[in-house]
């Protein structure tokens, strides 16, 4: 009897091992997918201020983006605007109002 109970938790603890991998490898690509460095450089090279990144963006983006970032920041002519910063690995950043 104690083999068989713990077999049984072997295959259970497999069974939920295998989704909280799922969960964790599916977080990191939908959270860590987002490159605040590269959207304030590029946002600073044309000219904001007051720049405040907001993480990943689900929308806004083509599917060859690899990052996705939400801002806001202030435009020359002081309008507070917000957007997607969109970039990839071998490609620069487009900003996307």
């Amino acid at each position: 009897m104690g083999y068989t109970l713990i077999g049984y938790n072997l295959f259970l603890w497999k069974k939920y091992m295998k989704k909280l991998i799922v969960i964790v490898g599916m977080t990191l690509v939908l959270f860590g997918c987002s490159s605040s460095k590269d959207a304030r450089e590029a946002l600073q090279k044309n000219g904001f201020t007051d720049i405040e990144t907001h993480g990943y963006s689900f929308f806004g983006c083509t599917n060859d983006d690899t990052f996705k970032t939400k801002w806001t920041a202030t435009n020359t002519q002081g309008v507070k605007v917000s957007g997607v910063a969109c970039s990839g690995w071998f490609k620069g950043t487009t900003l996307r109002f």
